[in-house]
């Protein structure tokens, strides 16, 4: 069992196993994408502000299910939100995230703000990551408990791909290359919709228009070459993000699944 304790203004996790060890750097439970919902519910059905009720109502849960606490307190870590006296707002990072003028760099702002992701990008900023075995050591060092070790790792890897860090590949870190209310970064599609690409008729490829209706998903399917050969390590590392990207849209398999701290 876990929950969660405010130090300051950073959130902890707690596990209370093995005589009440505690992790001693912040990071979320649910990844960035699930933040990314909680804000955009909030603005879709709220404007900037609404109580902590209304909220689960807007996300199609209850106050009281462990997923929707994960989310509000993942949301809460990435500075996308405040709560207080059982209401959420959006803080500017919030507003910004569900702005499609800004919603690129201020990804990459919310990752950045979670001070174990931080971390771990300060010491690798493009330079390759080690294996994920590596990395988990590299993370329990920085003072996240065993149990949690692995759950931070994916979580943290999920994120990443989500805020545009492994546009050079899954095996490191880089900071895209956006600036909050340029206009010039490349933006996913509307939630829902296929990205698609205007090109001109004879080099139409009607063999992949019906592709996965996720964003993410989706982004990843426009990635696939149109013809020819698709080299080892390209098609190593799509895959890998494919396997990422199925399980921040349909949750992690059972044998990756851990239970969610209270909100």
């Amino acid at each position: 069992m876990s929950t969660t304790t405010q130090i300051g203004n950073a959130e902890h996790d707690v596990s209370l196993a093995g005589g009440g060890q505690r992790s001693t750097i912040a990071f979320p439970y649910s990844a960035l994408d699930s933040a990314i919902e909680v804000a955009t519910a909030i603005n879709d059905s709220h404007g900037t502000q609404c109580e902590i009720g209304q909220l689960a109502g807007a996300l199609n849960t209850t106050v009281a299910s462990g997923k929707f606490r994960s989310m509000i307190s993942a949301a809460r870590i990435f500075g996308l939100i405040r709560t207080q006296s059982r209401a959420a707002a959006l803080t500017e990072l919030g507003i910004a995230i569900v702005d499609p003028q800004g919603c690129d760099a201020a990804k990459a702002e919310a990752f950045l703000a979670v001070p174990l992701y931080s971390e771990i990008f300060n010491k690798f900023d493009g330079r390759r990551l080690p294996p994920d075995p590596g990395l988990e050591a590299e993370i329990r060092a920085l003072g996240v408990t065993e149990k949690s070790v692995r759950r931070a790792r994916q979580t943290l890897q999920r994120s990443a791909a989500t805020a545009g860090f492994f546009r050079s590949g899954t095996d490191r870190l880089a900071r895209p290359p956006a600036e909050r209310g340029s206009g010039t970064t490349v933006r996913p599609p509307p939630r829902g919709d296929t990205p698609t690409e205007t090109v001109p008729p004879e080099r139409a490829d009607t063999s992949r228009a019906a592709g996965p209706r996720d964003q993410l998903l989706g982004a990843l399917w426009s990635k696939l070459p149109a013809s020819g050969e698709f080299p080892d390590p390209q098609r190593s590392q799509w895959l890998r993000m494919v396997d990422l990207a199925l399980d921040m849209v349909y949750g992690p398999r059972q044998a990756d699944t851990i239970e969610n701290e209270p909100f």
